[in-house]
């Protein structure tokens, strides 16, 4: 988990994005396509994602699309919201479930809940 800047802005999804290939039909249960972390939250969530999907056995993830699962919800500075970052490498998908949270006006944490 890390603390960075707040996250308010939504990230495009093609700022995640490693490369050109397609990836399937959004998860079940999305929100839409995109992710509101920041660009330093994202950087950092991706570091933790990345390392995830290592772990279970690619070493070479090529894209990632996030989607939202949950819009923020709460008052400034203690928002939380849910997203799956759904990751194409090694001939598979890999979905990755991310808690979000803003941690007052300077900071915001995410962990990985799967």
């Amino acid at each position: 988990m890390r603390k960075n800047s707040p996250a308010r802005l939504v990230v495009a999804a093609a700022s995640l994005a490693l490369s050109g290939m397609a990836l399937a039909a959004a998860p079940a249960g999305s929100i839409e396509k995109g992710s509101y972390a920041n660009q330093v939250l994202a950087r950092d969530a991706l570091i933790g994602v990345t390392a995830k999907v290592r772990s279970e056995g690619c070493s070479s993830p090529e894209r990632y699309q996030p989607y939202v699962m949950k819009k923020p919800n709460g008052t400034a500075g203690s928002r939380t919201w849910s997203e799956q970052w759904v990751v194409q490498g090694c001939g598979k998908e890999y979905p990755i479930t991310l808690n979000f949270r803003e941690e007052g006006a300077k900071g915001a944490s995410w962990r990985i809940v799967n």
